[in-house]
């Protein structure tokens, strides 16, 4: 058994005392990463989250929500920018936020290069709900620093410290020890 930062939500118990503190998975994010904030809200409350490793979880990932698709890449970069937001301690946010955008920015140009224009629209889409829906974030993140324990760098270990984007991108790794070898 090993401390980890989150764990997918098709394969995850939750102590009910964990909920009762940090609050349910969020509707708000409707499709994807719920279960990432969820644990996250988890670690600012001081809570440990750990795998089993003799756990057996047979899950088809990607049956709600079609892998290369509009869909996938809005709620990819909605929801990532939304838990970012809601979760980061305030001085952290606003160098990991201004990276993230810079990242989107990227992604958005390479899908235009690429012409995959309904990926462009998606990212340009997402940026849009975030603006659209500041009073509620902003309400959201004061809920949850309300709940905040400890400080990010009391998890920070547990957080792989680079862009899994770049990786995957630019240096076409695409599996977990692929990304882990080079750390």
């Amino acid at each position: 058994s090993t401390e980890i930062f989150w764990a997918t939500g098709a394969a995850m118990f939750v102590r009910l005392s964990a909920l009762k503190k940090c609050g349910d998975l969020d509707e708000d994010f409707v499709h994807h990463m719920e279960e990432i904030d969820l644990c996250w809200r988890m670690n600012l409350a001081g809570f440990k989250l750990k795998i089993v490793p003799k756990s057996v979880v047979e899950h088809y990932g990607g049956a709600t929500i079609i892998p290369d698709s509009y869909k996938k890449t809005y709620w990819n970069h909605r929801n990532s920018i939304f838990m970012l937001f809601k979760n980061l301690e305030g001085r952290n946010l606003p160098s990991v936020f201004l990276k993230h955008l810079l990242l989107d920015g990227i992604a958005g140009a390479w899908y235009l290069v690429n012409l995959d224009l309904k990926k462009v629209f998606a990212v340009l889409a997402a940026h849009f709900w975030i603006y659209r829906h500041i009073p509620m974030l902003l309400r959201k993140r004061k809920e949850t620093q309300n709940i905040r324990k400890v400080a990010d760098k009391s998890f920070s270990k547990l957080v792989y410290p680079h862009s899994i984007a770049l990786r995957y991108f630019l240096f076409k790794e695409k599996t977990f020890s692929q990304i882990m070898k080079n750390k």
